[in-house]
């Protein structure tokens, strides 16, 4: 129980690190882009197209944060209508087939991922510096595979839990 609090320790801390850098960023150059366009008519080529993709990020790494700290969209009618033993059993459950669901997407994000490594294009230029395409959605598969370790590990502690819960009973 207490490797998953470091594992799940460790992953907070550097998602929100990235997400307050990546947000840093977004902000920075969103200002830069309106000065430059404003004040002199021009701007950065490849800004817009980095900032969307900076976007799609900070959607990955904010959906992460949710599902560790369990903010994501749920359903709580299960909270309000069943005993704490029958609830933790339903999010079990529930959290198996977002499991599963999470595992099928985090093999399509791969597959998307190898065949765009495979492809090789272009996502934008910086003078002579290329940026690879893959470069910026290697975000989709390493999402996913964070959004299953935090369901995962999210649901291996319910698991104990309800352990804990069914010995307590059984002791009594």
């Amino acid at each position: 129980m207490q490797i998953i609090k470091i594992i799940n320790r460790f992953l907070e801390i550097v998602e929100k690190s990235l997400l307050v850098v990546l947000f840093c960023i977004i902000i920075f150059l969103s200002f830069t882009q309106v000065i430059l366009r404003e004040f002199f008519s021009s701007g950065l080529l490849w800004a817009d197209t980095f900032l969307r993709h900076l976007v799609l990020w900070i959607g990955f790494l904010g959906a992460a944060i949710a599902a560790r700290n369990e903010k994501h969209f749920v359903i709580d009618i299960a909270k309000k209508l069943f005993p704490e033993k029958t609830r933790i059993v339903i999010e079990i459950v529930t959290s198996l087939f977002v499991l599963i669901a999470l595992y099928y997407l985090s093999f399509s994000a791969v597959k998307f991922f190898k065949d765009d490594v495979a492809f090789s294009s272009v996502l934008f230029r910086i003078r002579d510096f290329e940026i690879p395409s893959y470069w910026m959605n290697v975000i989709i598969p390493a999402g996913f595979i964070l959004l299953f370790i935090h369901f995962a590990l999210n649901t291996l502690e319910k698991s104990f839990l309800l352990i804990r819960l069914l010995r307590e009973k059984t002791e009594k």
